[in-house]
């Protein structure tokens, strides 16, 4: 499938947002391509989504695929940030049972402060990840994403608050870098801001409908290591 030969072709009649498509279609094709033998056909049926209807970019597998990696990742990072204090203390009850509460709650509250002092810093892992992206293409970054969801998940079931916040701020990078790069390069710009914008809406209806029975679910029996292991 030579799609940036197609393009090329009817290039010359198009218009600037033509080109825009173009230049869209032809990375989409490249991106497929770098993952493996039948990536190229997945680069091209992604490519044939840019300048088609809207309703049949809404409906399709790939905005679909995406929007529902962006929910999951959503769900797992506001779930963590809600509860911050919650589950360091959790984590700290696994690893020191003897502490007081009095004593368990202020060093859950000085993890959580040291936690949101350092978290700026994870937005220097985007241009890495960017250029990942880049070069081998969509396919290992939501593998990167779906990797550090578990990650943080395991960390915090063994007590490891660190490491699990480590990985979630790797998983909200890597999860916003796929979800914007897959839409501009999967669908191209003349719906862009919509369809991201949709893909949000996606994500924050499902952490509304979720996140109490997570909540609920981490006040029984097992605690937030019984959230973290489902």
């Amino acid at each position: 499938c030579d799609l940036r030969a197609e393009l090329d072709t009817d290039g010359d009649a198009a218009t600037g947002g033509g080109k825009v498509g173009n230049g869209g279609a032809g990375y989409g094709g490249k991106v497929g391509g770098g993952s493996g033998g039948g990536g190229g056909s997945r680069g091209c049926a992604q490519g044939e989504l840019i300048g088609a209807s809207l309703r049949r970019q809404l409906l399709s597998a790939p905005f679909a695929e995406v929007s529902a990696s962006f929910a999951t990742s959503a769900l797992f990072y506001q779930t963590f940030l809600g509860s911050l204090g919650e589950q360091a203390q959790a984590t700290i009850r696994q690893r020191q049972p003897l502490l007081s509460d009095e004593e368990a709650s202020a060093l859950a509250a000085s993890y959580v402060s040291t936690f949101l002092s350092l978290a700026p810093l994870g937005a220097l892992l985007n241009a890495p990840l960017g250029y990942c992206i880049d070069r081998l293409g969509f396919e290992p970054m939501l593998a990167v994403t779906l990797l550090a969801g578990a990650g943080h998940a395991l960390a915090l079931y063994y007590g490891a608050f660190a490491a699990g916040a480590a990985a979630f701020l790797l998983l909200t990078a890597a999860s916003f870098s796929y979800m914007y790069a897959f839409l501009a390069f999967t669908f191209g710009f003349e719906y862009y801001g919509l369809l991201a914008g949709i893909a949000q809406s996606v994500a924050s209806a499902a952490t509304f409908a979720l996140q109490p029975r997570l909540h609920a679910a981490a006040a029984g029996p097992g605690g937030w290591r019984r959230v973290q292991l489902t």
